[in-house]
């Protein structure tokens, strides 16, 4: 009487699954939408460190004297945060010129930085570069004194700066409207002055 045939199992002693079968393209389907999920955390965690790095180098570049900036003091700050990595390159060069190598060290750092500053650069010609407004003092307020968690940046009055609104600002020397204080304390500045000329008025009659 002919052995009756063994059944397959898996790893676990279970029946494997047929490649074709319904439960394998199931599990297929999940597995894909499971890296599909996990890219795009990956992804947004990148992105966000990105965004973090960029708000903390604005951040430290901040100088504590100035109560608000202007546009084109705005793209002193674009300018000097686009060139943040010459002295790297620098650096990278010298050690490529030495001994006359022919290949390149740290190429793929070097590559990165390229590639970087082109986009960065390409961003701030066309659609800008997106900055907390440091045109207003209550703005720039809140920008002093984070703490650099990425949870509180929803409280930033962010602005996009482009290079043409910079140079327009500059030809125009245009600066954004005061804050009410600071109105205010025009106003009184020019009544007081206004007081003592009146004074000298009845002083010399």
């Amino acid at each position: 009487m002919p052995k009756a045939p063994k059944i397959k199992l898996g790893a676990q002693g279970k029946k494997a699954m047929h490649p074709n079968s319904r439960k394998a393209q199931q599990f297929s389907r999940q597995q894909h939408h499971e890296l599909r999920v996990q890219k795009r955390m990956t992804e947004k965690g990148q992105k966000m460190n990105a965004q973090g790095e960029k708000l903390l180098w604005f951040q430290e570049q901040l100088d504590p004297a100035v109560d608000l900036y202007t546009l084109s003091e705005v793209g002193e700050l674009i300018e000097r945060y686009l060139h943040r990595f010459d002295e790297e390159v620098e650096q990278i060069e010298i050690k490529n010129s030495i001994g006359n190598r022919k290949n390149r060290q740290n190429a793929s750092r070097e590559d990165v930085i390229k590639h970087t500053i082109e986009t960065e650069r390409r961003d701030y010609n066309a659609g800008g570069i997106e900055l907390p407004d440091l045109t207003r003092q209550n703005h720039l307020k809140t920008f002093r004194e984070w703490t650099g968690e990425m949870r509180f940046v929803q409280n930033f009055k962010f602005r996009r700066i482009t290079s043409q609104m910079v140079e327009k600002a500059a030809e125009k020397e245009e600066e954004m409207p005061l804050e009410d204080e600071e109105v205010k304390e025009g106003l009184e500045d020019y009544s007081d002055h206004e007081k003592d000329t009146e004074n000298e008025k009845t002083d010399d009659t």
